[in-house]
C-alpha cells in the first residue's frame, strides 16, 4: 500500500546516506564473520544481484573510534605441554602478570604455579603468541584439538590448576588501530581474536527471499 511505499522510500533514502558517508571508509569485519562468508555464499548460489532480497546482510557498524566500543581479550589453555615454555619474566601473582602486559608487545604464561611474562616481537601480542610459539607447540595437530578458550583469566589459572589444561596464556584487549593495519595488509588473525563488550541485543528477523521485485 502507499505506507508501505513510503516506509520503503525513506528507508532507501537511509541507506543511500549511510553507503555514501561509508563508501571511502575502510571496513573491517571483526565479529561475524563467519555470517558473513555464509550470507555471500548464499547469495552466489541463488545468483543474487541487482535489488534481488538475498543480496542484503544485516550488520552492525561502528566507528573504531566510538569511546563506547570496548574490546577485551581471549585467553588460551593449552590441554598438552609438549615441550617447557621458558625464558620469560617472572612474576608473582596473577594480577601483577596482567598488569605487565599493557603498552607492550608481550603475553602472559602460568604453568607449575609459576607465572611468568612472555616478551614478544611484532605488532601485535595475540599474533605473535600463536606465530612465535603456540603454533610451534601443537605441531601437526589444529587448534580446535588442543586449545580452550576463556575471557575470565582467573578461570584459565583454575583450569590449568585442576589438570583440565597443561598451561595457559594471558592476553591483553588488542589494540584497534593495529588490528585494522593488518587486515589491511591481508593478514588473518587467529580465531577468538577479538571479544566486543557489550553485546547488541540479539533478537530474529524474518525476510522473504522470494518477494516479488517491486
Amino acid at each position: 500500500g502507499r505506507e508501505d511505499w513510503g516506509w520503503s522510500q525513506a528507508v532507501g533514502s537511509w541507506t543511500a546516506a549511510v553507503v555514501g558517508a561509508s563508501a571511502e571508509r575502510p571496513l573491517l569485519i571483526a565479529v561475524g564473520h563467519d555470517r558473513y562468508g555464509t550470507a555471500m555464499t548464499y547469495a552466489a548460489e541463488v545468483g543474487a544481484s541487482g535489488e534481488s532480497a538475498a543480496k542484503p546482510a544485516m550488520v552492525l557498524l561502528v566507528d573504531i573510534d566510538d569511546p563506547g566500543l570496548v574490546v577485551l581479550p581471549t585467553h588460551r589453555v593449552m590441554r598438552i605441554a609438549p615441550v617447557a615454555v621458558t625464558g620469560g619474566e617472572p612474576t608473582e601473582s596473577l594480577a601483577e602478570t596482567l598488569a605487565a602486559l599493557p603498552e607492550r608487545v608481550a603475553a602472559g604464561h602460568y604453568a607449575g604455579g609459576r607465572f611468568q611474562v612472555l616478551p614478544l616481537e611484532g605488532d601485535l601480542a595475540l599474533v605473535e603468541l600463536h606465530r612465535q610459539l603456540i603454533d610451534n607447540l601443537l605441531g601437526k595437530r589444529s587448534a580446535e584439538e588442543v586449545l580452550m578458550y576463556t575471557r575470565d583469566p582467573v578461570e584459565a589459572v583454575r583450569w590449568v590448576d585442576e589438570g583440565r589444561g597443561q598451561q595457559a596464556f594471558f592476553l591483553h584487549a588488542p589494540d584497534l588501530a593495529v588490528v585494522l593495519k593488518l587486515a589491511q595488509e591481508g593478514k588473518v588473525l587467529p580465531q577468538k581474536s577479538t571479544f566486543f563488550h557489550p553485546k547488541p541485543p540479539s533478537g530474529m528477523v524474518f525476510q522473504r527471499l522470494d518477494r516479488p521485485e517491486p
